[in-house]
């Protein structure tokens, strides 16, 4: 059958799930050709299907004790082991580390010529207030007259506790109280938050753990996934992804191929988005432990803490306001998991507003623009690079030995200011955050 009808042959076993090349021993250019044969079977699926067919590449360890081989996959119906195997394939590490498959991925598509969406965030004449419980004098919460944006970068939000942080990511989220009496525009791409859904444009990541304890950390990602739609954005990106590749006879790699296909498949029970995730915020080692709180015994508090950003960035959003995520975490977790974040906004085009009380210096320095808040004022917004120089030029000047971001926190307090006063021409007097503006 396979000699007089090879098309027929490869695609009736293709559909089946089942075709397999056993790899010879030091026979490299028949593994080649063994793998030319099952990429030109899956080109000859009808387009609709041919999305659900990847190949997979075991080695002798992988394949249960057999020799090296290639086999296809149909991605709607990998089990656990399977998914697990492709998202190591794709990240091509055993590291806590996402670069090589997020890089993997946005060459692939910049090949095929896919254009990544871009979100930019602008606020202009915000000023949020709140009644407090005595008096009749509203409360400032959060009081911005200048026109600002949050571009496509990693950004560092900074500022002591009640500055106003919480306030500011609720407000772009979409997700302020309703009791707060907000003023002024905030826009997506220059549409206003009414003008369309934002809650399938951004996520807010709170710094509050709430979660249902009963169940597994793995079964709280799959859910969240199912929920926020996890497979839409890959599904986007395969609708043309294999046209485009097939006019510019381009062939992807077959693990990157396998991981997207994978990605966008939905409505299924278990997601493979879930095992990336596990793997990046280091889940994996517990991922079958229930998710636990104060009365039933579970993960760790710091395990807890990642699975609440695991929830939100599990799912296909692009815009993230990420609360106090390092709360409960050593410097080395906030790190690596920053890190991973900050590949994905670089390489995938992503906006990030992050929120983080005392990173590390490594960690700081990982971040691309910061806003400064104080007292509900913002101090400074740019380029992290060029925040001490600003504070220079008005006459405070950092310490040896002393942490950039410890510093800003604590410039604009009326009981640390002073010590960093460097202007010998004149005299030092407490300049408060509104003025610095």
């Amino acid at each position: 059958m396979a000699a007089s009808n090879g098309s027929e042959y490869f695609e009736f076993e293709i559909e089946a799930g089942c075709e397999t090349f056993v790899r010879p021993s030091n026979a490299d250019s028949v593994a080649e050709d063994e793998e030319e044969l099952l990429w030109a079977a899956i080109a000859r699926l009808p387009s609709q299907k041919r999305t659900n067919f990847a190949l997979l590449r075991r080695t002798q360890s992988e394949a249960e004790g057999r020799e090296e081989r290639t086999e296809t996959i149909d991605v709607r119906k990998l089990d656990q082991l399977s998914r697990e195997l492709v998202v190591k394939k794709a990240m091509a590490t055993n590291e806590q580390d996402n670069y090589n498959l997020v890089s993997a991925i946005k060459e692939r598509l910049d090949r095929a010529g896919l254009e990544v969406p871009k979100v930019e965030v602008r606020f202009e004449n915000l000023n949020i207030t709140a009644d407090v419980q005595i008096g009749s004098r509203a409360l400032p919460t959060l009081v911005n007259y200048t026109r600002d944006a949050i571009e496509v970068k990693m950004t560092l939000l900074l500022g002591p506790p009640g500055s106003g942080k919480s306030t500011l990511l609720l407000a772009l989220a979409g997700k302020l109280d309703r009791n707060l009496k907000k003023s002024g525009n905030i826009t997506y791409n220059g549409h206003k938050l009414d003008e369309f859904c934002i809650q399938r444009t951004s996520a807010y990541i709170s710094q509050t753990d709430n979660h249902i304890a009963e169940i597994t950390v793995r079964e709280t990602l799959d859910f969240a996934a199912r929920c926020q739609g996890a497979s839409e954005g890959f599904a986007g990106y395969m609708k043309d992804l294999p046209r485009l590749e097939k006019e510019r006879n381009i062939r992807p790699s077959p693990e990157v191929d396998a991981f997207m296909k994978a990605s966008s498949v939905g409505g299924r029970k278990h997601s493979i988005s879930t095992d990336y995730i596990l793997k990046f915020l280091g889940l994996d080692i517990c991922s079958g432990i229930l998710v636990g709180n104060d009365m039933l015994r579970g993960v760790s508090g710091g395990q807890r803490k990642r699975v609440t950003t695991g929830e939100m960035i599990v799912g296909p959003r692009k815009t993230l306001f990420m609360d106090e995520i390092s709360t409960g975490l050593d410097s080395s977790t906030t790190y690596q998991i920053v890190k991973c974040i900050g590949n994905f906004v670089h390489l995938m085009e992503a906006t990030v507003l992050m929120a983080l009380l005392q990173p590390a210096p490594e960690t700081f320095d990982m971040f691309d623009d910061l806003v400064l808040l104080s007292d509900g004022y913002i101090v400074y917004q740019g380029p992290r690079a060029e925040v001490l120089e600003f504070f220079e030029s008005l006459g405070f000047q950092l310490p040896p030995r002393k942490g950039v971001a410890d510093f800003l926190q604590e410039v604009t307090s009326r009981k640390d200011q002073a010590q960093y006063w460097a202007d010998s021409s004149k005299p030092y007097v407490f300049l408060p955050a509104f003025k610095n503006r």
